[in-house]
């Protein structure tokens, strides 16, 4: 669990290091020519670590309900499936099943790392197909929009199900 950033500038050091990244990026596109192999390469391995960086950090944040919003309720639920509730809502209850699923092999947080993995990779592959060789770009483009961090972070049920739905 990433708990060494205060909890309340989550979102804060989040913005500014996507703020790094386009600035960053804007930079190298203007001294190395965007079909160079060292370009390719360099968005390559960008990539790969944007997508481990955003994984770990959004993946791993503390469990907040006041923060994070949804956040809160999905653990609440979680421990509760973990304890051998069963499901009872009439909404939502493929989601409510893949809680209960997960609670049975992994803790709470390992529910929600895997849960960031699920709204992410779709992105990835999104980018990997219609981007090519330049799906770093098309990738960024995902983790800066502004409804990214918030689906990640407290619309969770509805950023998963646009992610799937955006990949179909």
């Amino acid at each position: 669990m990433i708990d060494f950033i205060p909890i309340r500038s989550y979102y804060d050091v989040y913005i500014y290091f996507c703020l790094f990244l386009v600035v960053a990026n804007l930079i190298h596109a203007y001294t190395v020519p965007l079909n160079d192999q060292k370009n390719l390469k360099f968005l390559r391995t960008a990539g790969w670590l944007l997508l481990v960086l955003i994984v770990l950090y959004l993946g791993l944040r503390p469990i907040s309900g006041y923060v994070f919003g949804d956040m809160g309720t999905y653990a609440r639920y979680f421990k509760n499936y973990a304890l051998g509730a069963p499901v009872t809502t009439e909404k939502d209850v493929l989601f409510h099943y893949y809680i209960k699923i997960l609670s049975y092999g992994v803790g709470v947080h390992g529910f929600f790392l895997i849960t960031v993995v699920l709204y992410i990779l779709p992105s990835y592959f999104i980018s990997k197909k219609y981007f090519g060789a330049y799906w770093f770009y098309g990738f960024l483009m995902f983790v800066v929009s502004f409804s990214f961090y918030s689906y990640a972070t407290n619309g969770i049920r509805n950023g998963l199900a646009t992610s799937l739905f955006l990949w179909g």
